[in-house]
Parts: C-alpha cells; structure tokens; sequence
C-alpha cells in the first residue's frame, strides 16, 4: 500500500474566486488580532465584495492608550476595505475579559441580529489552543453564545500555531496587508509583529507553490456548521488540551464537559428519532388498509356516477329542443325591435326632436326635483347625484405614452440648466394681473415680482372695482417698481367684469412681446420667469407655458414624456402676445374659471403646443380663499361643455347646484347652469382634432392626478445639498420605451440624480443611453442573468443615498423624486412611497388611463397583497442593504419579497407621500393578462411561505 503523499495531507488551499460567500463577522480581542492574523483574507474578501463586519472585546488599553488602538485599527481596517460603519467595539477591560461575561453576551447578541437575515454566515475567532487568556475566554464565550444557531466556524491563530484544514493564498494582496500591519505602531514598535507574522505567512505558504516567486498564506481550521456541535469534534479539542501543556482551570473544564453532556443528549436524541420512523412505518401499514376500504367505496361512487350520467344525456336532449322553441322566439323578437328602432331613429333624427332637447331635459328635471323638494327629501337626491358623479370619476379615460424624438431629448436635457440673462434680450415681458379686493395677499406678490432675476419691463393691473385698500397698496409699490425699471400701469374699471374680460383690458392696455399672466395671489421665486421664457427660445410651434404650484400642485394631468397638459391653469402662464391677439384672448362669456380652458384649446386648435414646465415653480395656495366663488364653476362649467360638445351629463350638474343646502340657491343655480349651456352651445367651436374628448370624470376635463401638500413649502428653492438619488432603470429589448423612461428622469425637478440602466441579455439600451449622456449622469451595465439580478447590480453598483427602481415601461412625474426625498428628510423615514396609475394598453402607447394604488401604510395589509409598485417608492441605500438582496430566483413578486423583508426588519420606517408619482403598465388583452397573473400566483405561494421562515429566525433571535 502506498502512503499518502504530502500533497494529500496538506491543508485545501482558498482563492480569491472561492471565498465562502455570504455575511462575515470576525471576533478579535484585541485590535490588531484581526489583520496580523488574517488581513490578507479580510482584504480579498472586500474585492469579492463579501460584507465584513468586525467586533473588538477589548480596546487592549494595557499595551497602548484607548483612543490611540481604537484609530490605528480604524486605519488598518480602511486599508483592507472596511469602512467605519462596520466596525464595533465591546470595550470590556484588557486582560479581564473572563469577569464580563454577560457584558460579552448582551453586545455580541446585538451585533449577531443584524445578520440574521442573510445566510450563510461565517464567524473568524481565536484558536481553541492560544495561549493568551482573553483569546481563549474569547472563543469559550462565543461558543456559549451562538451553540444554538447554525454557523461555520473559522479559527485563526494568533499567539502560536496549531493543526488548520485550510491555507488563504493572499500572495495577490500581501503587500496591502503588510501597508494596514504598519498602522498599528504602538503594538509594532514594543513587538516586532509585522516581521513575525510576515515570517508564519511566508512559512505557511510553502504548500501553495513550487516556484520561486513571492507567495503568502493565511492558516484557518474550518468547522461547517453541520459538524459544529459534533461529539467527535469536541471530544478531539478536549483531549487535545488536557495533554497539552495547558493548564486548564475549572471555567475550562467545566464548559468543555457541559458541551460534551449536551452532545450525549444528542445521540439520545438520535435514537429516539429511530424509534419515530418505526412508529411511522408501522402507521403507514395502517394508512393502507383505510386506503382498500377507500377503493371500495370509491367503485360504489363510480356506479352512482355512470347513473347520474344517464339522467344528464335525457335533461340534454330535452335542453335543445327548449333551446330551439327559444331560437325561433327571438327571431320574431328581433324583427320587432329592429321594426320600432327604426321609428325611435327617425323621431331623432327629426328637427322638431332636436330643437326641443334642453326644453325636454329642463322639464323632466324639474318634475324630479319638485318630487323630492315637496317630499323633503331632498338629501336622497343629493346622495344619489353624489354616487353617480363618483362613479364615472374612475371610468378609464383614453391616454397617449408617445415615444420621444431626438429633438424632445435634446428639449428637455437644454431646459434642464438656468440659461445666462443675455439670452433675453430680445423678449419683454408684460404682466397682466387682475385684483378685486386683494389687499391681504398682493403685497407678497409684488414684492416677489421685484425680485425676480429676469425682470419684466412692465406689469398692467386692472382693478375690478375693489372695496378694500388693494388701489392704495399698489400705489405704494408705484417707487419702488420704477426704480427697478418696471413700467406699472394701474387701470380702474367701474365694475367687476371677471378674470378673462379684466386680463383681454389689460392686455390691450400692453405692448410686451410675451404676455405674463398671473393671479395677485401667486409668489415667484427668483429663477421662475427665467425658466418660463427658456422654452420660448427652443420651441418653434409653442403656444403656452405652465407653471408648477406648490404647496399643492394643480390635479390636472400632464404627459411625464412631453410635459403636455390637457390645459393650463389661469393662475400663471406665459404666452406669446401675438398669439393672445389671434385668439382674441379669454372668451368673455365666462366670469370666472374654465376661461384657462378654453382659451388653452383655442390655442391647441391653432397647432400650438401647451407646456407644462415643473422646474418653474410659484408659491400658490388655492385652497384658502375660493369658497365665495365656487358658484362660478358648474355655470363656466356647463359653458364649455356646450361650447365643446353635443351633450350635457346631468348629474355633473344637478350635484354641483345640490353643494348648496339652499334649496331655492340650488334650484337657481340648476337654471343658470342650463342656460350657460345654451350659450355654448350657440359659440360651438367645430374644429375639435387638437382637443380631448370629455370623459365626464366628475367636473374635470381628465383623470385628476391625486395630490398632497409639499412638504416643502417654505416659499424658498430647493437646497443645494440635496442627498443623491440613483435611480435603477432595468431594460430588456425594449429601447424605445427606454427612451421613455429616461426622458421621464430627465424632467425631474430635483437635479440629484444618477441614472443607472442595467440591461438584460439585450444589446438595444447603448445607443439610447448615449442620447442621455450629455444631460445627465448615467452609466450602462449588462446582465445576463435575468431581470432581479438587474436589480441587485444595480444596487450593488449605486452610489446615491437613497435608490429609486424602475422598469423600462414606467414613468413618473416630474416632481416625483423630489416629492419623495422632501419627505423622507423631513419625516426621517428610509423607505417613502406615493400614488400610482395604471396604464393599460396592447401597443405601449395608445391606451386608457385610471388610478390605481394610493394607501396608508399597514404592516398586516402589506403582507397579503402589494400595494406598493416598483416604481412608487424610494429607499435608503443602508437600507436596502440591510434587507438584503432580492431573491433572483423569481421573476415576479420579486419587489414584494424585498418590500415585506423591510417591514420585518423595521415596520417603523415606511411613509406614503399622498401624492401620484408613477404610471405602470398593464397589458389589455384578457390573454395577456391571464398569463401574467398566472406568473404571479404561481410566486405568491413561495413569497409567502419564505417570509414565514424568516419570521421565525426572527423570533428565535428575540
């Protein structure tokens, strides 16, 4: 027989590429014990990285001051690739570590904690055998510790060598070793450490190779988890140091004997296990007879079953003769309702029918009213009103995700930078401003306008007969606007004629090249009418500009891709004056709301675009001040309708007269809005290509986008510190809606952001990323690994504090992330999420729009279904890290595995931000949609049955 050859017996030799992966904790007595002992190790495992976490017992206060040892092993540490945040101190007194045991065991268990969630983990500790008395209590309480988990076990050595089973080959890192040994120079000046620990990774090496270059190696004796408590294990260790020269005291003794009691508890575990599988083989034998007197009675079930079949083929035949008699019925039937369709058709289509429409409609309506009003139950119909309105507010209403062009990309990267005042020279600003009775807010908004960096040349007020001191203020303002070179015009009119006829007077009254118009209760910041005239000087076609309001936004809806709105607000807006003339102007049959409307499809009509431009901002708070005048709307309301459309809903208005608990208000105001109808309808507007459809969602003219206030609201700009944002976009054949997506970033208010697109087995996403490059920071990463590994690189890869993820067919509002970290800051929360809408479309384009998900934060109604999207949310980078990675063996649910592993973790830190941040999108087709929720309950089971394991290491932990 051959004898064994050295190579045989020698220790396995670990790499760089075969590390143990998973978490890391290395428990070092005293700071130094962890990089002379295994710096190289710690070193290759960060460059892998593989996260190291190190805890010291003590700060080894008797060979060096405190402090001191506490910052060499910080340096030493930094140099190996640990940073700061993952470095922990016991500080138990040097020397005495055997007198704080409970101390010992309280702070390892909450350093353990924070692991618990990612297996596997890999402890380092002292040798079994060092000489050093705070190495080995070290070691002995440790195990006393962690006896009941399962871990793998690694035993460096230190004070003297001992039989290991695995050499680290650190050769490729030595030298970053032996720069971090350095750093410790009190320990290295009273004992030449460096030299001694160089010689045993140097003599430890020699099994590696046979060349004669450099080689260095690091010794451990590695126990797996499953052999950790192993009788054998603990008999050899006890043998071992009973012959050595140890002298074991009786904390020795009597702890390795408690372990070896617990191990023959084990083995009697053991049989009694056997004496289990008996009882169960024996069970089985009985499960067997029940199963033959289970096929009997399953043959009696199957005769009763052949019986019931004959009755089903008699009822059958008797069906389809009844089916017959029932066919030729409804023939007969049909020719009937075709016969008196036809008649109801030609009634329609008859002048008489159409001329005596609204006259019908008024008469029918005042019967039913009457009805409830003598009755007094007039609160029944207001119900019923009310449930009608509310459910046709969340019908879909038609939507477009157009594609952007080169020349959008370029559009909205150029607007993203405040251009210098020279660029101006060439357009005047006039604003136009209508006051009645404005005393109480005007002033701030004056003040606002003379501080604008881009000043207008002239501000025209028209007064509507105002009763309060608003004339006197603005007389008041007369010096201070002359002296910053703003031509103020004040006109005086005899009476109130409303908002559009006051600003058509003082537009007339103008002679700037753009018109300004704002109301006298809308703050500017000072870049607002910079930003508003830069689309002016890019876009050709462009009719109108937008403003955003904070603290609450404006509702209306607005393409994230072309910043397009259905409308823009009266409030504040920028136009062209040449264009305001050619429209001639606000439609003077409105008093008051809904003259923005239609002046905006006046302008649509005339193939004019209409922005909206979030980056420009006014301080506008519309909720304070508006209740006198809520009777304007329905009848403006009704108006448009007229004026836009053949048809009225009539809940629409019958709700908004029933707002008022006046019952003689109401029925006047039900007349007005009738009459307000008529009047459209006889200034009817034809050409309708540019314009939406009325989807009747409740008085609006689209699907509101829900709001919230802005947490930020102070009337100042945004900080310049703002924390960084990384926002993961993964992507899979799919580079149109890439371009999408990105150019839904691209239009953020908040200017924090890194973009990184992971792409999936694809080669489509380098072109589109290279049209974003010049605009913003962001970077290309490949996988092919399949979408949830996208993820993970990407939050592997990121360097912001807080991570927003997205798919390639998401966007989001243009204040999204700003909405969500104003939030978080001012909450302190580390996970915020907002509001979302679905889109559902076959093409990815043309589809139909509605709400979606908007709820507050339940920890138990997370954990049955999500109700918050990929997409919706942002994440504290440490955070995330905490939970872990996402589980890339699914493809679905992947994002409410993560989420509900955080609410685990820390159900505290979770906020919704009541506002919609996102549009996802679903597929129409019912068999589209059949699959993808076959996918996701075909993941629901494990996502479930996974978190109900880790709960329960939780618990156990506790």
């Amino acid at each position: 027989m051959d004898f064994l050859s050295e190579r045989d017996i020698f220790p396995k030799v670990y790499k760089k590429d075969n590390l143990p992966s998973g978490q890391w904790l290395i428990l070092a007595p005293h700071p130094d014990d962890e990089t002379f002992a295994m710096g190289g190790t710690i070193a290759l495992a960060r460059e892998s990285k593989i996260p190291v976490k190190v805890l010291f017992v003590t700060l080894g206060e008797m060979f060096g001051d405190k402090d001191i040892r506490r910052g060499e092993a910080e340096k030493a540490l930094n140099i190996l690739g640990v940073n700061k945040d993952n470095i922990f101190f016991m500080e138990i007194p040097d020397r005495a570590v055997y007198d704080n045991k409970s101390k010992f065991k309280k702070y390892f268990l909450n350093v353990f904690k924070t692991l618990q969630v990612n297996y596997p983990l890999n402890i380092f500790i002292p040798s079994l055998f060092d000489y050093h008395p705070d190495h080995r209590v070290t070691t002995w309480f440790f195990i006393d510790c962690i006896k009941e988990f399962k871990v793998d076990l690694w035993f460096y050595e230190t004070y003297n060598l001992f039989p290991v089973n695995v050499l680290v080959d650190i050769s490729k890192v030595a030298d970053k070793k032996f720069l971090a040994m350095s750093e410790y120079k009190s320990q290295v000046a009273r004992i030449k450490y460096n030299e001694i620990f160089k010689a045993r990774d140097k003599f430890r090496s020699f099994t590696i190779s046979d060349s004669e270059s450099d080689f260095y190696a690091e010794p451990f004796w590695h126990i797996p988890s499953e052999n950790f408590l192993e009788i054998d294990f603990i008999s050899y260790c006890y043998s071992l140091l009973k012959g050595s020269n140890f002298k074991l005291n009786k904390v020795d003794e009597d702890f390795l004997k408690d372990i070896l009691n617990k191990n023959f508890e084990i083995q009697s575990l053991k049989e009694l296990i056997s004496q289990i599988k008996v009882d169960y083989q024996n069970n089985i034998s009985n499960l067997n007879n029940h199963i033959t007197t289970l096929k009997e009675s399953k043959d009696f079930l199957e005769s009763r079953y052949n019986q019931l079949i004959d009755y089903n083929n008699i009822l059958q035949s008797k069906l389809e003769e009844a089916l017959k008699d029932l066919i030729n019925a409804n023939k007969e039937k049909t020719a009937l309702d075709n016969y008196y369709r036809g008649l109801v058709k030609h009634i329609h289509s008859s002048f008489s029918w159409r001329v005596t429409l609204p006259l019908r409609l008024l008469t029918g309506s005042i019967k039913k009213l009457k009805h409830y009003i003598v009755t007094g139950n007039i609160h029944i119909l207001k119900s019923k009103i009310e449930s009608k309105i509310k459910q046709s507010a969340q019908d879909n209403v038609p939507f477009n995700l157009t594609i952007p062009s080169d020349e959008d990309i370029i559009l909205s990267g150029n607007l993203r930078t405040f251009v210098g005042l020279s660029n101006y020279q060439d357009i005047k600003i006039s604003i136009l401003m209508v006051t009645y009775n404005s005393a109480q807010f005007l002033g701030e908004t004056l003040n606002s306008i003379l501080k604008s960096i881009v000043k207008p040349f002239e501000l025209t007020i028209v007064d509507n007969n105002s009763s309060d001191t608003t004339i006197s203020l603005i007389e008041g303002f007369r010096a201070d606007f002359e002296k910053s070179g703003i031509n103020l015009n004040l006109l005086k009119s005899s009476d109130n004629r409303g908002f559009g006829a006051g600003i058509n007077q003082a537009a007339q009254n103008s002679s700037g090249t753009h018109f300004l118009i704002m109301n006298p209760d809308a703050l500017l910041f000072p870049d607002t009418i910079g930003y508003m005239v830069q689309p002016f000087l890019k876009i050709k076609d462009l009719g109108v500009v937008e403003a955003r309001h904070i603290p609450y936004e404006h509702p209306k809806l607005y393409s994230p891709v072309t910043l397009e709105p259905c409308w823009v607000s009266g409030c504040f807006f920028l136009i062209k004056s040449d264009d305001f003339f050619q429209i001639k102007g606000f439609d003077e049959n409105i008093f008051l709301y809904a003259e923005d409307v239609d002046l905006s499809w006046r302008i649509k009509i005339k193939n004019k675009r209409v922005l909206y431009l979030p980056l420009a901002k006014i301080f506008h708070d519309d909720l304070g001040h508006r209740d006198s005048l809520k009777n304007f709307g329905p009848i403006s309301n009704c108006y448009i309708r007229g004026k836009y459309r053949n048809s009225i809903n009539i809940y629409n208005v019958l709700w908004l007269a029933f707002s008022k608990s006046n019952k003689i208000e109401a029925i006047e105001l039900i007349y007005k809005c009738f009459l307000a109808y008529l009047k459209g309808c006889s200034n009817k507007i034809e050409s309708l290509t540019k314009l939406p459809t009325f989807p009747d969602t409740g008085f609006g003219y689209e699907v509101l986008r829900r709001r919230g206030h802005d947490v930020r609201s102070d009337k100042s700009p945004n900080s310049t510190n703002d924390p960084m944002v990384s926002v993961i976009v993964r992507t899979h054949k799919r580079g149109e809606l890439l371009k999408r997506t990105l150019i839904s970033i691209l239009n953020q208010t908040y200017k924090s952001i890194e973009i990184l697109v992971i792409e999936d087995k694809s080669n489509e996403a380098e072109d589109v990323v290279a049209q974003f490059k010049p605009f913003i920071d962001i970077k290309l990463l490949k996988t092919d690994y399949g979408r949830t590994r996208a993820l993970n690189i990407g939050k592997s890869e990121c360097s912001g504090k807080f991570i927003m993820f997205l798919d390639d067919d998401d966007v989001i509002f243009g204040d999204a992330v700003e909405t969500l970290i104003n939030y978080a800051l001012k909450d302190g929360k580390k996970f915020v999420y907002g509001g979302s809408m679905k889109f559902k479309t076959d093409n990815k384009i043309d589809g139909v729009l509605s709400h979606s998900h908007m709820t507050e934060f339940d920890k138990d109604k997370i954990m049955i279904m999500n109700y918050i999207p990929m997409g919706s949310f942002i994440i504290e980078k440490e955070f995330a890290d905490e939970i872990g990675e996402f589980d890339e063996s699914i493809e679905f649910l992947e994002d409410w595995d993560f989420i509900t592993r955080g609410v685990l973790i820390a159900k505290d830190q979770f906020l919704l931000a009541p506002k919609d941040i996102l549009i996802y999108t679903i597929p129409t087709s019912s068999k589209d949609a059949a699959k993808r929720q076959e996918q996701l309950d075909s993941t629901y089971s494990y996502v479930v049955k996974k978190r109900e394991q880790i709960k329960e290491r939780i618990v156990e932990i506790k």
